[in-house]
């Protein structure tokens, strides 16, 4: 048990601290889509505040973009990151006109929190940046160690995905990513407790994997295959048969009532028609349905050529919107880490081909909305997917390919491995953005 508990205090430190060192070498903006990010969460920030529209004071203090880019780190930003205190108006405020929250709210809200705290404080731009994106970071630290404390076995693989150059990017910002990313892991970490627990399944345990479960699903419908895992929780952990029918489907209904409630606004504002981002026609489930020889060459297309990329980039090969490439040992390695850490505890055959097909169904899922959503019909291969839609799989993906032999003091290995890993790529930004 000591063990157990030291496990969970690394991972959650390595996570807040490595997080720190993200936030600390990311400009604002820099993160993809934060400048969205960042206007969904001042607009929660304000039902919070119960407060209805931005000041013109605050719009000059916390919308003054002067010297930022998005999706890019610029030197000029960490003047910025580091404007604690309020300082007069630059001339280049924007708007603080509120967007349409294209996500389940729950995402948007430790981000939120902060941000609204820094108001009452009334602390400057790089102020607001730093408790919005810190919240965030606290909220994903939590979940790791969360799941963590929830998988009696595993434990290491859970703390090596977690701990991802990715996914701490991410965590450390105002993207929603990085909620949706810890509940993943909380969700994974109370899977993998009732796949490998002994005895019965106890009250808690059901209702922390039911919860885990309904907040994923409207999360990222994407996950859905991972949630489907839960297939795979043995006949013994049950009561009957009826009791595991009963289990089972009340988690499944959870999960259809979550997704009643938050998915089809989400989707409806993204599936809305219209031309896209080249100004032309997506393709169609008509067309789809029409040419599946066709539709099927396009997927396998995109995987032959894109595949590897992806795989590179959930690990953190390009961040700041694919515009920083970090040096390819470092993703490289990352990706080597991560089977490592479920050595000597591999689950068996029948279980790394569920975790791999549940992986492979996320791809297919995101593969399909972006090729209804973002690519242009004369197109040959599907546009706008991005390796970092994969990070809930990684867990999955590090099992399947777990060798069977374990390192002495694994837990420790992975923990100061993705610690060197962390500071080395946050090492690469500073000098690129610097250079």
């Amino acid at each position: 048990m000591l063990f157990h508990r030291a496990d969970v205090r690394a991972a959650f430190l390595t996570a807040l601290l490595s997080g720190l060192l993200w936030l600390a070498v990311m400009t604002p903006l820099a993160i993809p889509d934060e400048e969205y990010h960042y206007r969904a969460s001042w607009r929660l920030a304000h039902v919070l505040l119960a407060s209805l529209d931005a000041s013109p004071e605050d719009e000059a203090l916390y919308f003054d973009f002067t010297g930022l880019r998005g999706h890019y780190n610029v030197r000029s930003g960490y003047a910025r990151l580091y404007e604690f205190l309020p300082a007069g108006p630059a001339g280049e405020s924007a708007r603080a006109e509120d967007v349409p929250v294209r996500a389940f709210p729950l995402l948007y809200l430790p981000q939120a929190v902060g941000l609204a705290l820094a108001r009452v404080l009334r602390l400057g731009f790089g102020g607001a940046f730093w408790m919005g994106r810190g919240a965030n970071l606290l909220f994903y630290a939590a979940c790791l160690a969360a799941a963590v404390a929830l998988a009696p076995r595993y434990r290491s693989v859970l703390t090596a995905a977690g701990l991802l150059p990715m996914a701490l990017h991410q965590a450390a910002s105002f993207s929603y990513d990085g909620a949706l990313n810890g509940l993943a892991l909380f969700y994974t970490g109370a899977l993998l407790r009732a796949m490998t627990g002994q005895g019965r399944l106890g009250a808690r345990e059901y209702w922390t994997l039911l919860v885990g479960a309904a907040l994923l699903a409207p999360a990222k419908g994407g996950c859905l295959p991972l949630i489907a895992l839960v297939g795979l929780i043995p006949a013994e952990r049950f009561a009957s048969r009826d009791d595991r029918r009963r289990k089972l489907l009340g988690l499944a209904g959870a999960c259809v009532l979550f997704l009643a409630l938050f998915l089809p606004a989400a989707a409806g504002r993204q599936l809305g028609g219209g031309l896209n981002w080249e100004g032309r026609a997506n393709y169609t489930a008509a067309f789809a349905l029409k040419h599946p020889v066709k539709t099927a060459g396009i997927f396998l297309r995109t995987l032959r050529t894109q595949g590897v990329f992806w795989l590179g980039c959930m690990a953190g090969w390009r961040l700041a919107g694919l515009t920083l490439a970090l040096p390819g040992a470092l993703p490289a390695s990352a990706l080597t880490l991560l089977p490592l850490a479920g050595a000597g505890e591999g689950p068996t055959k029948k279980r790394r081909a569920a975790f791999l097909a549940a992986a492979g169904g996320m791809v297919f899922l995101a593969m399909c909305v972006m090729l209804f959503t973002w690519t242009s019909a004369n197109r040959d291969t599907i546009q706008g997917v991005q390796g970092r839609y994969f990070l809930p799989a990684a867990p999955y993906l590090a099992l399947a390919a777990a060798p069977p032999r374990r390192p002495r003091r694994l837990a420790a290995i992975v923990t100061a491995a993705s610690m060197l890993l962390n500071l080395t790529a946050a090492g690469c930004v500073l000098r690129y953005t610097l250079a």
